[in-house]
């Protein structure tokens, strides 16, 4: 081997493009039969059509408009938050609060 020509392989240690493992994809695909009849067994076959699209649903949260918050870190008022609501905003707020500080005096 070249001492100067780091990048050199000999032949014999030279890589093939990788073909894959044909008994082992083979193998898979029998596992992959069989767990498909079990499953065919325990919840019976499937409907000719097809089984039914399950339809996405958004929760139906209330809606919390974005809100300019006061010097002391409170938000207005509002009759449609409730008040579990506007804790854990002004809880976060003064997180944000603390963490904008900390990062302002680590930069300093």
């Amino acid at each position: 081997m070249n001492q100067e020509d780091n990048d050199y392989i000999a032949p014999c240690f030279e890589q093939r493009p990788n073909t894959g493992d044909k008994l082992h994809a083979l193998q898979l695909l029998r596992d992959l039969v069989l767990i498909n009849e079990r499953t065919a067994q325990v919840l019976g076959p499937l409907p000719i059509a097809g089984l039914p699209a399950a339809l996405k649903r958004k929760p139906n949260l209330p809606h919390l408009a974005l809100q300019k918050v006061d010097d002391e870190g409170t938000t207005p008022k509002s009759p449609a938050v409730n008040e579990q609501v506007e804790n854990a905003v002004r809880s976060i707020l003064t997180l944000i609060q603390s963490f904008t500080q900390l990062e302002n005096k680590l930069r300093r």
